[in-house]
This record gives C-alpha cells, sequence and structure tokens, in this order.
C-alpha cells in the first residue's frame, strides 16, 4: 500500500486572531467554530488541490483542511470506509454510487521523450504501442529505436481513464515500466530514450514532448491545449471532480469551500491549468 504524504493547511479567520489579544477583561465571547475538511487526492489531481487550499481565506471562523495524496484506487477506499472524507480525482467507475461534483476538466496528454520526433498517432497505434504488439517506433512511423512503455500503476486514476478511453478490453503491457505517481511518469519519460507514456495535461512541464493525437488515420491530429481541452476537439479528456458519501450540508465551511472552487474565485486558480466549468 502506498504511504499517503499529508498536509494540513490551517486558516485562522479574524475572529481568532483576535481572541490571542490581550487587554482589559471583557465578558467572555463566543469561540470561533472549528470546521475541518479531511480531503484526499489522487496524485494526478493534488496539484491543483494544493493551490484552491492555499488560496482560501475565511474571516469568520477556523477552518482547517487536511490533505493527502494516494491513487484512486485508495481514495476510494477511504471515502468508503469514512464518510467524513471527500476525495479529488479524474477517475470514477460508471458503476460508483459515490456522489460526485465537478471542479473542472483536464486532458490526458500522450507523452515522449523529447528528442522523440513524431507528427502523430491514433487511438489505434497507441493500443498496438500500449499492449506491447509494437515494439519498435519504425513500425509507427517513428525513428529505429525501440519503444519503452511507461505506465501508471493500477488503480492510478489517470491509467484507469486511459484504459476506458484507449485501452478499451486490451491490457497494458506486463513489462511496461510502472511509475508511481505523475511527477514520476514525467522523470522516467524525460530520462529513457524512447519513452511513451500518458499524464494530466495540468502536470505538464517542458521536460517531456506531447504527441498529436487522432481517432483514426483519417482524422485531423489534435494536440492538447487548454482551448482544445476547452472546446472538446481533444479527444482525450477526464473531469475533475469531488467524490464523497454525501453531498456536505449547505451552509457549513465545507459546503462553502466547494461552492467557492465552483465559482469566481476558484474557477480562476482552476483556469490556469485545466479547463473551467464555464470557459
Amino acid at each position: 500500500m502506498l504511504k499517503t504524504a499529508k498536509r494540513t493547511i490551517v486558516i485562522f479567520g479574524l475572529a481568532a486572531l483576535a481572541s490571542g489579544c490581550r487587554g482589559i477583561a471583557h465578558q467572555a465571547t463566543h469561540t470561533p467554530e472549528i470546521s475541518h475538511l479531511r480531503l484526499m487526492a489522487t496524485t494526478s489531481s493534488a496539484p491543483l488541490a494544493r493551490d484552491l487550499i492555499q488560496s482560501y481565506v475565511r474571516e469568520d471562523s477556523l477552518f482547517i483542511i487536511s490533505l493527502s495524496e494516494a491513487n484512486w484506487s485508495a481514495v476510494q477506499k477511504q471515502v468508503n470506509e469514512d464518510p467524513a472524507f471527500f476525495g479529488m480525482t479524474m477517475f470514477l467507475p460508471d458503476a460508483s454510487t459515490l456522489w460526485a461534483t465537478p471542479i473542472g476538466e483536464d486532458g490526458l496528454a500522450i507523452i515522449v521523450h523529447p528528442a522523440l520526433k513524431l507528427n502523430a498517432l491514433t487511438a489505434p497505434q497507441l493500443r498496438t504501442i500500449f499492449s506491447g504488439s509494437v515494439r519498435n517506433w519504425r513500425e509507427v512511423g517513428g525513428p529505429d529505436l525501440p519503444i519503452v512503455v511507461v505506465s501508471r500503476e493500477a488503480g492510478a486514476d489517470t491509467r484507469s481513464v486511459f484504459e476506458r478511453l484507449v485501452m478499451g478490453e486490451r491490457p497494458i503491457s506486463g513489462t511496461a515500466v510502472l511509475a508511481p505517481s505523475s511527477s514520476s511518469v514525467l522523470n522516467i519519460v524525460s530520462a529513457t530514450e524512447g519513452a511513451i507514456s500518458y499524464a494530466s495535461f495540468g502536470s505538464l512541464d517542458n521536460r517531456v514532448a506531447v504527441v498529436p493525437i487522432a481517432g483514426s488515420a483519417a482524422d485531423t491530429p489534435i494536440t492538447p491545449s487548454l482551448p482544445t481541452i476547452i472546446d472538446r476537439s481533444y479527444p482525450l479528456r477526464m473531469p475533475i471532480l469531488i467524490v464523497s458519501q454525501r453531498e456536505p450540508q449547505p451552509d457549513t465551511p465545507v459546503y462553502e469551500f466547494f461552492v467557492w472552487v465552483q465559482q469566481g474565485s476558484g474557477q480562476n486558480i482552476v483556469r490556469q491549468r485545466y479547463a473551467p466549468l464555464n470557459p
């Protein structure tokens, strides 16, 4: 089981700060309400969770947000076992009974080593590459170079999305190099000649090259970008979801945090690297 790294961010309201000031004794005042949001995010959605938490400020109460990270299987298990937990993920099984609400949309980018020059790949080509049927880049229009498949481990949300949108019933090759996090995917692909993988578009940096994708050889290849994810022309997209056993109660700090995420300032943070709810 993956060990989760926990980060707790405490937001002190003005009332809490004022209670620590020294001066003439007065009649006891109301103690600020302490509210606690326990949020477990998948490693692909955790960077956005951190950005949102760090930007959120309440002025009327003490609000504690505990953020932990794990793969989707661990997030799902925790949320199913403890109704106090909320999860953030980019994958939710069709048969799931969890309450879910969207906060944005991401793209699943196909990435390769920066020295690998490819014009595009089709969905059928991706299936043959990731299943291990094709082992050299020259077979799909690339250089004479062995293909190194890099994949997230079973239970990761991005892997589940990739299997749903691309692989269908075909399994990912058993010889694939497994990466335990989104950042490790980028590290491995950027350092391995001939490597290919998939990753959240919002997590990308200039260490890897992004491959345009087409549904078939007759289709126009599309490169993932904020505009192509927003206009939905890029085919490999995934929602960013908050999940829990039940919807948070209205007029509570937890509920108000999620409302903030879905509106104004929260959506301005989302749109920096992801597609917002209302472009």
